[in-house]
């Protein structure tokens, strides 16, 4: 009976960034973002994990495009979260 457990957490830092001619915005950051995951497996076949994105739940805006028909912007996902269980054979 070998079980075994994980915890990985992930947290990244983007610091203020300038960006491209074509981006209105021009200038983004500091971001952070934390990103987490416990699993448990056993007998190296079962494997139950629970995970989660952006647990802070920050909405960082990422980047900004100017087109010929506006602007477009992109924000962070907002926190997903989710049970994943796998069976190796």
């Amino acid at each position: 009976d070998e079980s075994r457990a994980k915890a990985n957490l992930s947290f990244p830092h983007v610091g203020k960034q300038t960006s491209s001619a074509f981006d209105f915005l021009g200038e983004y950051g500091p971001q952070n973002v934390l990103d987490g995951r416990l699993s448990l497996a056993y007998r190296n076949a079962w494997t139950i994990a629970l995970w989660g994105r952006n647990l802070t739940n920050n909405d960082d805006l990422l980047t900004a495009n100017s087109g010929l028909i506006g602007h477009t912007v992109f924000i962070r996902p907002p926190i997903s979260y989710g049970l994943e269980v796998t069976r190796k054979f």
